[in-house]
């Protein structure tokens, strides 16, 4: 049996291409009011630190002040910053003053805020894939994997809402993992920040 097949690789990429596309396609809507709560609280979380992000003194978009567990504030804020750093190096190379590329402030941070779920999307996936694969075949295990990843709901939720439920399920997909491993100690780790 080979490591990875091509076919698999494949898959995988045709299912990022696609979330990726679905994510530039979804900035022809309007702005989803998680994906807007969560630029705020990343920018909180930025300016004043984690702990101001659950206090109402500085939010700007609406009337809710962070609501979320820890774990994806840290997601949040972690893709905030990422952005932040990247947004630097783009006005670097295209030699643009801050301000003056209005894509990069709106754009480019609403598909970085998607974007650890998309690639969670892809790693379930792969998971589906060893999982199966282990008990079945390469054929089969392409199958069961690509009817996760490319179910309208999974990519729509990830891509498009930019909900974050993918990150939550691959760490209890992972805890399921480790505890078929028998893996004990990992698998209260992982179910614990699922």
């Amino acid at each position: 049996m080979k490591l990875f097949p091509k076919s698999i690789i494949l898959i995988l990429l045709i299912a990022l291409l696609l979330r990726i596309f679905t994510s530039l396609w979804s900035f022809n809507f309007r702005d989803n009011t998680d994906v807007l709560r969560w630029r705020d609280w990343g920018r909180i979380t930025h300016l004043y630190g984690l702990p101001d992000s659950y206090k109402p003194d500085h939010i700007e978009f609406g009337t809710l002040p962070n609501n979320m567990p820890p774990g994806t504030l840290y997601v949040v804020s972690a893709m905030y910053e990422f952005n932040v750093v990247a947004a630097k190096i783009i006005l670097r190379v295209i030699q643009q003053e801050p301000g003056k590329v209005q894509w990069i402030n709106s754009q480019l941070l609403n598909f970085n805020l998607r974007l650890p779920s998309i690639i969670a999307d892809l790693v379930i996936g792969f998971i589906i894939f060893t999982l199966v694969r282990k008990k079945t075949s390469d054929k089969m295990a392409m199958v069961a994997s690509s009817l996760f990843l490319f179910n309208p709901s999974v990519f729509y939720n990830s891509s498009f809402w930019g909900q974050m439920d993918s990150l939550n399920n691959l760490l209890f997909l992972l805890a399921l993992f480790t505890l078929y491993k028998q893996k004990v100690e990992l698998v209260f780790l992982l179910f614990s920040l699922s």
